[in-house]
């Protein structure tokens, strides 16, 4: 049996983050921008996270590094997110 857990994230106050908005059900947040990385939360749709900036992988997705909380950050694919803001590389 799997358990997944769904995170509510906390918008911690940064000028530089871009808002987004979850448009699969649910989306993994994973520590690395790869698919075989560790999962540190779930959000469902319709949840805004905080995008901080983007990166493309070797698998060729585009990743958006996202605020878990205050004090974690980790990636979600961008194919899972809309948002209309400008995102930098990072």
């Amino acid at each position: 049996m799997v358990c997944v857990c769904v995170l509510f994230l906390l918008k911690p106050i940064s000028a530089e983050a871009a808002d987004g908005t979850v448009t699969a059900k649910s989306a993994n947040i994973i520590a690395n921008a790869n698919t075989a990385s560790t999962v540190l939360a779930s959000v469902l749709e319709g949840n805004t996270v905080d995008i901080i900036g983007k990166v493309t992988a070797a698998d060729g997705f585009i990743w958006y590094q996202i605020y878990v909380d205050a004090a974690t950050k980790g990636f979600i694919r961008s194919d899972m997110v809309s948002t209309t803001a400008t995102i930098p590389d990072i």
